[in-house]
């Protein structure tokens, strides 16, 4: 459940006003509390005064990233990122353009370009 606190995308009247969010944690799906670890997932959504958000969430169970870039124009592209959220979460459909990696094979890669580099 994604609980947050956003005014209009659109252009405001008020430049300084501040965004707010609220963390809810809790089991996403149906099932026993074992079944609950085993889909656990780690999610934040930034959004930037420049109207870009960006998406990204880690799977627990094996470390998957999942990061995607949306340029917000209106409400409508508030709308699809979190659509595209509640598809990777319930349906496991990885966004297009989206970067997807094993934090594992990745933080590998990166420690072997560091020892030749």
């Amino acid at each position: 459940m994604i609980q947050t606190t956003l005014p209009a995308m659109l252009p405001c009247q008020q430049p300084t006003r501040r965004l707010s969010s609220h963390q809810v944690v809790g089991p996403t799906g149906r099932g026993h509390a074992d079944e609950e670890v085993g889909r656990a997932e780690l999610v934040q959504i930034m959004i930037w005064s420049t109207g870009e958000a960006e998406l990204e969430t880690v799977r627990l169970r094996d470390d998957r990233i999942v990061n995607k870039h949306f340029d917000l124009t209106g409400r409508s592209n508030l709308d699809d990122l979190l659509d595209q959220l509640v598809r990777l979460l319930v349906c496991n459909e990885v966004p297009e353009e989206a970067i997807a990696a094993d934090l594992v094979s990745l933080g590998c890669e990166l420690l072997g370009a560091a020892s030749t580099g």
